[in-house]
Order: C-alpha cells, then structure tokens, then sequence
C-alpha cells in the first residue's frame, strides 16, 4: 500500500507530520495551490514544495488544476501527476472507462 498525505497547504498537513509519518505521496491541496498561482513568491512555494518532496522521494500530485497555464507550470517543477477541471469534470465510472479506452487521459504539452 502506498500512504497518501491529502491536502497539503492546510489544515493538518504540515511540514512537522511530513517529517514526522513515512508518506509515500504528497497531494497538494486545491486551495493551496489556486492561491499560490496568482504571484511569483506562491509560485516559488509551489515549486520548492514539489522539489523538496522529490528529494525526500516523495510522488507529487497537484489537485484543482483548472488551467493549462497551472498545468504546464507545474509539469516544469516536476509534479508528477495533477488532477483537476482542466483535465475532466467528475465522471462515471463507465465513462471514465471509456475515457481510458479512446486514451483521453494525457499529458500537458505546450
């Protein structure tokens, strides 16, 4: 099993519990990372955050990416994997099936 810290940026994910439990993955939170992109100094955060997490070697996941601007951004700082209204609205699963199927799940390009 892999352990998820969820919604990193708030409430009690901290940097004291990622220090302190053996997580095998980083999920930085919605609201975080919306906040962080509207200035540079957010964005520096944003980008060490990930960084740092690579170095403790640490999966990065981005949630709430909603622009192509937010997902190239964070595909240049290494994140590993981002989910959010710019890829799909919530789906079924038979339509999330299908969506793999016609291999409608990609990567961000330029």
């Amino acid at each position: 099993y892999k352990l998820l810290m969820d919604d990193f940026g708030s409430g009690y994910s901290s940097l004291g519990t990622l220090k302190s439990t053996p997580f095998d993955v980083l999920k930085i939170d919605t609201n975080f990372l919306s906040s962080s992109m509207t200035s540079e100094r957010g964005k520096k955060i944003i980008e060490h955050t990930i960084s740092m997490s690579k170095d403790i070697g640490l999966d990065i996941i981005a949630e709430g990416v909603e622009t192509k601007e937010d997902a190239l951004f964070l595909a240049s700082c290494g994140c590993d994997a981002a989910q959010g209204f710019f890829y799909s609205r919530a789906v079924t699963p038979m339509e999330f099936a299908r969506l793999l199927d016609e291999d409608k799940c990609y990567k961000v390009e330029e």
